[in-house]
């Protein structure tokens, strides 16, 4: 698959070969990106593959499912929990797919993380402008 994240549109769009190109959409999926003052990078990248199931980031006090990595610390994963447990998810930053509201990194719903952690191997290109 390719991957594709529109910044302004707030969204991932995924492609499956088709034909000698990656032509045929298969996936459209609302996300938050980088806020403007940690905003997502632009540019061509390569995933190094599925982190982890659940990912906690420290610096920030919350947790997420089905991480993805991009580049760096930026990943693909889902909205925000508060512990790592289906029961504590933060319902503001699942209001927010389809807007900026990250520190960089790609939130997505559960269904569309848990879909790119198990579908989009390390190598997989994420274009992102």
């Amino acid at each position: 698959y390719l991957l594709k994240i529109d910044l302004a549109r707030q969204r991932v769009y995924c492609y499956g070969w088709e034909k000698g190109g990656y032509g045929k959409l298969v996936k459209k999926m609302p996300c938050s990106t980088g806020l403007d003052e940690t905003p997502t990078p632009t540019g061509t990248f390569q995933t190094s593959g599925p982190v982890s199931r659940w990912c906690y980031f420290p610096k920030f006090g919350y947790w997420a499912q089905y991480g993805t990595r991009i580049r760096g610390n930026i990943l693909f994963h889902s909205a925000l929990y508060t512990q790592p447990n289906e029961e504590s998810a933060s319902r503001v930053s699942a209001r927010n797919l389809g807007r900026q509201a990250s520190n960089g990194c790609v939130r997505l719903s559960v269904e569309n993380a848990r879909w790119i952690y198990e579908n989009c191997p390390a190598g997989t290109t994420v274009v992102v402008y």
